[in-house]
């Protein structure tokens, strides 16, 4: 079983240290690579910042902040065979990052999302998705529905409770979903807060759409 290191920085990944390792071997793409690590950190710093947002409408789910990011980048590099890390490309490496960083930012929700999908007089398409989500959880949205009727305190924590729940496991099963496509707005979010929309990209090569592939 390969030992998994604890990282308190994304410089410490292999995956990083590889493209360092690559540029001094091709010094003609020295600067793209220099660059591209640039990229990547903008990135990740910005998506660490977004993760903790998680947690702001799902006060019961798990923290998504950048240490959650760092556990999967090491998990990611523990799995790889050191032969072929070796001869991954910095774009291979860079996507590695980008991916462990980015992977849940789908379920970050703004407040307009928030009231989208949970305000029952909504008409979006992210509401009646959710009513059909919740179709499956009758039982749940009952129970729900008679502990606020009896309005105390104690009953309607319990279901907050109850609704940050469904709410979670919602997000979960759909923060990759095409519709309403939260991942790709939040790379944008990214590209525009840095006023750079080349942080996605090395040379040619477009790095967003095989991150938010799957």
């Amino acid at each position: 079983m390969p030992v998994v290191p604890y990282l308190t920085q994304v410089e410490q990944s292999v995956f990083w240290k590889q493209m360092t390792a690559y540029a001094k071997d091709h010094k003609e793409e020295k600067k793209a690579i220099k660059e591209l690590k640039a990229n990547v950190r903008a990135v990740t710093e910005n998506a660490a910042i977004l993760g903790t947002q998680v947690v702001q409408h799902m006060p019961h789910y798990t923290d998504h902040g950048e240490r959650h990011y760092l556990n999967v980048l090491a998990l990611m590099g523990a799995l790889v065979p050191k032969d072929t890390l070796k001869g991954l490309h910095p774009v291979e490496c860079a996507l590695c990052i980008l991916t462990a960083y980015t992977h849940d930012l789908g379920m970050v929700l703004s407040g307009e999302e928030y009231h989208a999908v949970l305000d029952p007089a909504s008409e979006t398409a992210e509401r009646k998705k959710f009513e059909g989500f919740l179709e499956r959880y009758t039982d749940e949205v009952h129970q729900i529905a008679e502990l606020r009727e009896a309005n105390t305190a104690e009953t309607n924590a319990a279901a907050s409770q109850m609704e940050g729940h469904l709410l979670a496991t919602y997000i979960r099963e759909t923060h990759t979903d095409p519709t309403p496509d939260r991942l790709r707005q939040r790379l944008q979010a990214i590209a525009n807060e840095k006023k750079d929309d080349s942080l996605f990209r090395y040379a040619p090569v477009k790095l967003r759409h095989p991150v938010t592939s799957g």
